[in-house]
């Protein structure tokens, strides 16, 4: 399979040399050593096998509990599963790796990682078209990579011919917004769409610029109290698409103002988003219908709140002032 897969990026990547006609030896053996080694992970553990089995029967939910699935083809899947079954017992948890264990699930997260990575992983599964459909018609939450694939506005800092995306918000988001990233894919990002906004890949920097910084919440429970933002190469949103009146834009934290670079490659202007003007680029957590989107990393800090809006208010379509869930 790995040979097969060599060859398929060998190919792959002769494409993109004959196109651009600048891809050195180096980026090619970069590119498909990164790859294979995702895919090596991602095929020589048994629990990461690609397989056409449904969920164990030890592992099936309840009668009458809701399915929450997390999308482990690479990324913090883990970290999202452990804190999804602590929210609530109304909740199971699972890892999805096939349209079978997809099909199973009544809400799904999409986690951080490689967002190019996760998209050819999904591809070699068969899961593209069944997780497109599923975003269309059912809860999803994407974080950092997943929120780049849920932009249906498109992607900044791509290749060329756009980021192919899952959709789900419509707003649009740069990538490397922060500073720039060599090596970003040639001839578009693809995404799962969703979301109407248009986005930036590694909208803060590189992975040294990574950082920590207190949000300002709205909607959430306690939202007086802030919540540690974990940004991580974070997309940034660039801008919100044609506003839907049966899915308005509704955003749940911001970064302060003062936290976005001087040199910052994207340029943003302000918008109307929950009653407030607000400029796009400090939008790190909306939500859209039953969509949520998340440039950060929720799943590595102690704080549940944002998992616990995504079951309460996404999944379970309870209010956010309801009582804790139980």
């Amino acid at each position: 399979m790995i040979r097969t897969i060599r060859v398929m990026l060998a190919g792959h990547v002769r494409r993109e040399n004959s196109r651009s006609g600048v891809l050195s030896k180096l980026s090619r053996r970069t590119f498909i050593d990164r790859v294979l080694s995702e895919l090596t992970t991602f095929t020589s553990r048994p629990q990461l096998r690609p397989t056409s089995m449904t969920i164990a029967e030890t592992e099936r939910p309840a009668m009458g509990m809701a399915t929450v699935g997390v999308l482990a083809l690479q990324g913090a899947f883990a970290e999202h599963q452990e804190i999804i079954s602590r929210v609530t017992p109304r909740v199971h948890a699972t890892l999805v790796r096939t349209p079978a264990e997809l099909a199973l699930c009544d809400g799904l997260i999409i986690p951080g990682g490689e967002s190019t990575s996760i998209v050819l992983l999904a591809r070699l599964a068969n899961l593209l078209e069944p997780l497109r459909e599923f975003v269309r018609t059912k809860p999803v939450w994407g974080t950092c990579a997943g929120a780049i694939l849920l932009a249906s506005g498109g992607v900044e800092g791509a290749k060329k011919g756009g980021q192919e995306v899952f959709g789900g918000v419509s707003v649009r988001i740069g990538r490397n917004g922060f500073g720039s990233q060599v090596g970003a894919k040639r001839g578009g990002q693809e995404v799962f769409g969703g979301v109407g906004v248009r986005i930036g890949r590694n909208g803060f920097g590189s992975q040294l610029e990574s950082f920590e910084a207190e949000l300002q919440l709205k909607g959430l429970a306690d939202e007086d109290r802030p919540f540690p933002g974990i940004f991580i190469r974070a997309p940034i949103i660039l801008s919100f698409t044609k506003p839907d009146p049966k899915r308005p834009i509704e955003y749940l934290a911001r970064l302060p103002d003062c936290l976005l670079p001087e040199n910052m490659p994207y340029t943003g202007s302000s918008d109307v988003i929950s009653g407030d003007l607000v400029d796009p680029r400090t939008v790190v957590a909306l939500r859209q219908g039953r969509t949520l989107l998340t440039t950060f990393h929720p799943e590595l800090t102690r704080d549940d709140r944002f998992h616990e809006y995504f079951v309460r208010c996404c999944v379970l379509g309870l209010s956010p002032s309801s009582a804790k869930l139980i």
